[in-house]
């Protein structure tokens, strides 16, 4: 049985849940949000790391910040940023 079918609500919403469940197979890895838990991640990493980082104002690009969510295991091209290297792409995976 389907999850949308199964989980409470009424009709609408459920209708509204599988549709946009739908729409997250139609955009690209590249161009999805990234995760409110790897933005928390990347701000506790910061805190501790940024103290002991040169003084200056830094402003993280959003090709870092998704470099790091397709990373979770990793702060390398976080730290490389700090470090003042550019980021590497990561290469995209594919939902198939």
């Amino acid at each position: 049985m389907d999850s949308a079918a199964s989980s409470p609500g009424t009709a609408p919403q459920r209708l509204a849940r599988w549709l946009l469940g739908q729409l997250n197979w139609l955009v690209p890895n590249g161009d999805q949000p990234v995760r409110s838990d790897t933005v928390a991640r990347v701000a506790a990493h910061l805190s501790l790391v940024l103290p002991q980082a040169a003084p200056g104002t830094r402003v993280l690009p959003p090709e870092v910040l998704w470099a790091v969510a397709q990373t979770p295991a990793s702060d390398a091209a976080l730290d490389a940023w700090l470090g003042g290297q550019a980021p590497q792409p990561a290469a995209a995976s594919r939902r198939w």
